[in-house]
């Protein structure tokens, strides 16, 4: 016998289909580094591995900061290695 003040959860499950073709069967394929989870695309003719949000860091200025001291870096260290000097 039910008590009817009892309330029932729902599980709600995240309806995700493939950004390339669009197929609702989609596969969960682990996680990325950030933690993001990958989907895998069911459709035999696609088979297209996605995670639902994309963000690209490196069009923010920090990032952009970041690769530009990292390359500085890398030209710096191989000058030195080869015997480069800055003089002209």
């Amino acid at each position: 016998m039910l008590d009817n003040n009892v309330v029932s959860i729902a599980v709600i499950k995240k309806m995700v289909s493939c950004n390339k073709c669009g197929n609702g069967r989609v596969k969960k394929i682990g996680r990325t580094l950030q933690g993001k989870q990958r989907y895998l695309c069911q459709n035999i003719i696609c088979k297209k591995s996605f995670i639902l949000d994309y963000t690209n860091n490196v069009s923010e200025p920090k990032a952009k900061q970041a690769d530009m001291r990292s390359i500085n870096e890398i030209v710096s260290t191989t000058n030195n290695k080869l015997g480069v000097t800055d003089e002209f």
